[in-house]
């Protein structure tokens, strides 16, 4: 009867263990898949948040650099080519003091892109006043 019982037990047990191993190697699998999804946005995340602060870093720094670029072309001993250096140079500083990302390209085409209009809206209204 010992054996019958220890038998039946065993049938019992061990599609028991199976069951639950099954069910736990389950939730191991999700877990980890859960958690990989979650790192992804995390890095995502904190693409976005980078982007951003690029985004908002740069419209600063143009706000504080276009009043500069008025204020040089007052500098009449000072060649374009100055100028421009004179305005990135203070763009830089202001950038370093308050902790800014500063891509030297971009602002210096954005630069050169406000001096052409500037020019070519000179250069009309000259041609107006001759009219």
């Amino acid at each position: 009867m010992d054996t019958y019982n220890i038998g039946s037990f065993l049938g019992w047990l061990i599609p028991t263990i199976c069951t639950v191993g099954g069910a736990i190697l389950s939730l191991i699998v999700w877990l980890r898949k859960r958690i990989n999804q979650l790192r992804e946005s995390k890095i995502e995340l904190k693409k976005v948040k980078d982007e951003q602060k690029k985004s908002s870093d740069t419209v600063s720094i143009r706000n504080f650099y276009l009043p500069l670029i008025s204020q040089v072309e007052t500098f009449l001993n000072f060649s374009g080519i100055e100028k421009k250096e004179w305005v990135m140079n203070k763009a830089r500083v202001h950038a370093i003091e308050k902790n800014l990302w500063f891509d030297d390209g971009e602002h210096s085409a954005k630069i050169d892109e406000v001096v052409g209009v500037a020019r070519d809206v000179n250069i009309k209204k000259s041609k107006e006043i001759e009219l």
